[in-house]
């Protein structure tokens, strides 16, 4: 009976022990377990940070890439500021006027091309943030409106021109200097690179055949190669040809510029006269150094000039340069009055000594105001003096009938 209580007691105990055994394995499984979670969670931590890391570093990159691309945004905008300062500085110290009558006639009334690659502004302006995108070489022009740039103590012809363009292109129209343009005459008509028109028997010399229907007679724009022209027109059609079948402009008489350059030629043969009168209405002439005094008591030197004899010598000079109207209206005081320029004394020619006037005069005809068969008024100009100036015809030769100073 002992021992069977001993055996019931050993059995309870083993099975409290089992009971005991079992919760711990229990319990273990479950912290394994906890431990197998937390080791997946610090691995997917780790993964988190790794990416945190990386989005860290990209975030990095780019916000240095944005910092740059700001710096280079704001040297940029830097730059911009000072360009468009300077561009009022310009603007504001450009003027414009209205340009000469003579000078307009004779833009409107000419034939231009271009000089070699001239830019082609869309203000009056050499300031390239004014250019467009064409570049003219030799190509025809036709000015439609002119002003005058005044910049500083510069002044400049600017002459608003439009021009053919191919294609879509319709940025046809913009500023150029005048200085940069080649009258278009008989003499200069080889240097044009276009526009042309294309013969209507014009023949593509990369088939033999005629040229496209669209080519023929047609104004197209040329691009010169060696030994051939390529040609091409609105809505891209273009053929190869000989230089044969290109038809130039017909040159155009400019009547002003014509007008112009025939009252030049015949004032600078007036001239040629005048300035060997102008030399002695100023006193310059050879003289001896004895002084005579006339019966009026002016002081007078004889003449040593082999040219000049007596008054009738000076006479015959004015009157081959003035119309006796002038004459006696303006030089009165050459020949005639109490104490004339010039007189006889004692048989020999004699000038006075005192001041005269002087009678600079320029040659450069600037603009034209009468051209008619006997009667050319006109105005002639240097950096210092103004002159509006008629010339008559008498009996075949052109006198000075009227000298007038105009304000500079």
């Amino acid at each position: 009976m002992k021992h069977k209580k001993i055996l019931i007691l050993i059995s309870a105990f083993v099975v409290v022990l089992i009971g005991v055994c079992l919760g711990w394995r229990n319990d273990i499984q479950k912290q394994v377990a906890s431990i197998v979670d937390y080791e997946n969670q610090l691995k997917e931590y780790e993964l988190s940070a790794q990416d945190a890391q990386a989005q860290l570093e990209k975030l990095q990159s780019e916000n240095q890439e944005l910092q740059e691309e700001n710096s280079s945004i704001l040297a940029e905008l830097e730059s911009q500021t000072l360009e468009w300062q300077e561009l009022k500085n310009e603007i504001g110290h450009c003027y414009m006027g209205g340009c000469e009558e003579q000078f307009i006639k004779e833009a409107y009334g000419g034939q231009y091309m271009t000089a070699e690659n001239v830019p082609v502004r869309r203000m009056p302006s050499d300031n390239e943030m004014f250019y467009s995108p064409n570049e003219l070489s030799y190509y025809m022009v036709t000015p439609i409106a002119a002003v005058v740039n005044y910049v500083d103590d510069e002044v400049t012809h600017w002459v608003f021109v439009k021009f053919l363009t191919i294609g879509d292109a319709a940025d046809n129209q913009g500023w150029v200097k005048f200085s940069e343009l080649i009258e278009y005459t008989e003499d200069t008509k080889s240097l044009l690179k276009g526009p042309f028109v294309l013969s209507e028997d014009a023949v593509d010399i990369r088939t033999g055949n005629p040229v496209d229907m669209y080519l023929r007679g047609s104004e197209v724009n040329a691009e010169f190669k060696e030994g051939y022209v390529y040609v091409i027109t609105d809505g891209g059609i273009s053929a190869n040809v000989d230089e044969k079948y290109l038809i130039y402009p017909e040159v155009e008489y400019n009547a002003e510029k014509g007008k112009r350059e025939a009252a030049q030629a015949i004032f600078d043969d007036v001239y040629m006269n005048y300035l060997e009168i102008a030399q002695l209405l100023i006193g310059s002439v050879t003289t001896t150094r004895d002084e005579v005094k006339d019966e009026k008591g002016f002081t007078y030197l004889y003449v040593k000039e082999e040219a000049y004899d007596d008054v009738a010598d000076i006479e015959a000079l004015m009157k081959s340069v003035f119309t006796t109207s002038y004459i006696e209206q303006n030089l009165d005081w050459v020949l005639q009055g109490d104490g004339p320029l010039y007189k006889e004394i004692n048989g020999k020619l004699c000038i006075r000594m005192a001041d005269a006037p002087e009678p600079g005069t320029p040659r450069e005809i600037s603009e034209i105001l009468v051209f008619e068969e006997n009667d050319i008024t006109f105005i002639v100009e240097d950096e210092y003096n103004k002159k509006k100036i008629s010339l008559v015809k008498k009996a075949d030769s052109w006198l000075i009938d009227m000298m007038e100073y105009l304000e500079k």
